[in-house]
């Protein structure tokens, strides 16, 4: 008996901390900390969307010598959101959502501000954001991203006000990340699981002798 409610606290304490880590996000510094089993990257080369994702109508394909000085990660396009303090705004469309994004963004030649990475739920509620403060270099040479502890539906970048003026959003190399390999904490909570379970049956089979 002992064991099982030593085996049952454990589980609760650890269950716990699982609850308190939920909702939280973890800033990422390029695609090199992806850690999803899959993972889909758009350099709008030739197209905005794909079957994983999305973006609002109002999104257009800009050419890097005008929107970033000829300075890309890939390619020569990029995606723009003129629309003055309007955020670039795409919808996931991998069942279950996705837990990780990240993406190079520009046009940041004008004042003094953050570009801010948030990321939503289907109920459009906020699971976190992360920031990154612009270089000024109107360069999309900066990466900002994200990993989620529970899946979004939704993401959007925009540029922090006054500071940006009327800048439009540029962005290049767009990607997402879902089928995240279990990590340490969660190996643990189900080894507790497994664990309790042998205590359990191990302690009706004495019981029962």
């Amino acid at each position: 008996m002992r064991t099982l409610c030593m085996g049952l606290l454990a589980l609760v304490v650890a269950l716990g901390t699982m609850a308190q880590a939920m909702g939280a996000v973890t800033q990422l510094t390029g695609f090199g900390d992806f850690v999803s089993l899959n993972v889909v990257k758009q350099t709008f080369e030739t197209t905005i969307n794909t079957p994983e994702f999305t973006f609002e109508a109002t999104a257009y394909r800009g050419p890097a010598w005008s929107w970033a000085d000829s300075h890309t990660p890939s390619g020569v396009w990029g995606l723009v959101e003129d629309r003055v303090n309007e955020p670039l705004k795409a919808t996931v469309l991998v069942p279950g959502g996705a837990t990780e994004t990240g993406m190079f963004f520009g046009n940041d030649d004008w004042g003094a501000f953050s570009a801010v990475l948030e990321v939503f739920n289907a109920s459009h509620s906020s699971l976190g954001s992360v920031s990154v403060v612009a270089n000024i270099n109107d360069w999309a040479d900066q990466f900002i991203g994200l990993r989620s502890d529970s899946p979004f539906s939704s993401v959007e970048i925009r540029y922090t006000r006054p500071g940006a003026q009327e800048l439009s959003v540029y962005v290049d190399d767009f990607g997402i990340g879902w089928g995240v390999i279990p990590e340490p904490s969660t190996l643990m909570i189900w080894s507790l699981l497994g664990a309790l379970g042998v205590s359990v049956a191990w302690w009706r089979r004495r019981r029962a002798a």
